[in-house]
């Protein structure tokens, strides 16, 4: 009976300790909410550069996105944004050198690179608030981890650069590859949009 006693205040005063973590982190409706909106937009961020790695990677007959898609599930996300630098470095030698397009690749690259180091920064963000632990039992309170939730205002402005970010990465798929299969860059796009038979259609 003692021990069960002893047992059930451990537990009483285990469950205080938590509650008075959790109502020191101060996280209001406002914050919560938001933390909520980014948490969407940082997996659309994340799905945009699965899309990109997909094509990049898949031929027409879609047998290789199945498989990359089965490669990439268990990957965290700097594993993720890693294979796509790698994929990207390594499509120079994947298409008909020209002056052309040794620039739009070069340029793509250099794209893919800042977009990578942003979407790695909200990251980092995302993780400092996500996977913040406020109910580890720490008995020294020196050694308890501080948390400062950013305002609700801050968390929305990093869910839209997310929201912007997996857009960014999501468009560079498209044009990626000509109709014929063909590695363009998307300049074969950017020819068809200064042609005139389009200026006149947008007029």
């Amino acid at each position: 009976m003692h021990e069960l006693l002893g047992d059930f205040a451990l537990f009483c005063r285990t469950t205080m300790k938590r509650t008075s973590r959790t109502a020191a982190s101060n996280l209001n409706l406002a914050q919560t909410r938001a933390i909520g909106r980014m948490t969407i937009n940082f997996n659309w961020m994340e799905h945009g550069i699965e899309v990109l790695i997909r094509t990049i990677v898949s031929d027409s007959s879609g047998e290789k996105s199945s498989l990359i898609e089965q490669t990439l599930k268990p990957l965290a996300f700097r594993q993720k944004v890693k294979v796509l630098r790698g994929l990207v470095a390594d499509l120079r030698e994947h298409y008909v050198r020209s002056a052309e397009l040794d620039r739009a690749h070069a340029a793509f690259v250099d794209a893919i690179k800042s977009l990578s180091s942003a979407a790695e920064k909200l990251n980092d963000f995302r993780n400092n608030i996500v996977h913040w632990r406020p109910f580890l039992t720490i008995l020294d309170r020196e050694k308890q981890p501080k948390f400062t939730a950013p305002t609700a205002t801050e968390i929305d402005a990093k869910a839209i650069e997310m929201d912007k970010l997996g857009t960014e990465f999501f468009a560079r798929s498209i044009y990626l590859y000509r109709g014929d299969g063909s590695l363009t860059f998307g300049t074969h796009a950017k020819r068809g949009s200064s042609s005139p038979k389009h200026k006149s259609l947008t007029r």
